[in-house]
């Protein structure tokens, strides 16, 4: 037969009495101790019946008072839903959630610059290089390490100059300077 609380019916624990009421005895002194339960006021707003949870508002109106610095805001609702399109990616149904691409594959492009791409590394995701048709890890400046070794070579930059942005901008690609384009 399991011995049980004196002053309740859970199982035993110490001094006769369960853990719950030892440890009321432990660190207030006293098992029977309760703790203090105040009766919160009523929310200020009129109408409202709920209790009060800061500045004299209930959970509800406070946080209209926080996010629009008044707590009568009252939102009238959603925009209509339109009809969405489907994905841009090849056998993708899903509805468009940015600009052509459901949320997975624009997080894909977003990270890897192609909406069918994925690559995972032991720990981390790899972004891949810009040049088009290229699906290898960035090395440098948004290319994966041929390309940044054909760009450097190509157009014979030194490093700090390969580091430079405007090589794009510049050439129109790694080809070389276009006409009537110079580099000083």
């Amino acid at each position: 037969m399991t011995r049980r609380c004196g002053l309740c019916d859970r199982p035993h624990y110490a001094r006769g009495w369960c853990h719950l009421h030892y440890q009321r005895w432990r660190l207030h002194g006293s098992p029977s101790w309760e703790p203090l339960r105040r009766e919160r006021p009523p929310c200020t707003m009129p109408g409202c019946e709920r209790p009060h949870l800061a500045r004299g508002l209930c959970a509800k109106h406070y946080a209209r008072w926080w996010r629009h610095g008044d707590a009568t805001v009252i939102k009238v609702g959603h925009p209509p839903i339109l009809p969405s399109r489907p994905c841009a990616a090849d056998g993708c149904d899903r509805p468009v959630k940015g600009a052509r691409y459901c949320k997975l594959h624009w997080a894909r492009v977003h990270a890897w610059g192609h909406p069918d791409v994925c690559i995972r590394g032991h720990r981390r995701y790899y972004r891949l290089c810009d040049e088009p048709g290229c699906l290898r890890r960035v090395h440098g400046q948004g290319l994966c390490d041929r390309h940044y070794g054909v760009m450097r070579t190509r157009l014979g930059l030194r490093q700090s100059e390969a580091h430079c942005r405007l090589f794009r901008w510049l050439f129109g690609g790694l080809g070389g300077p276009s006409e009537g384009k110079r580099i000083e």
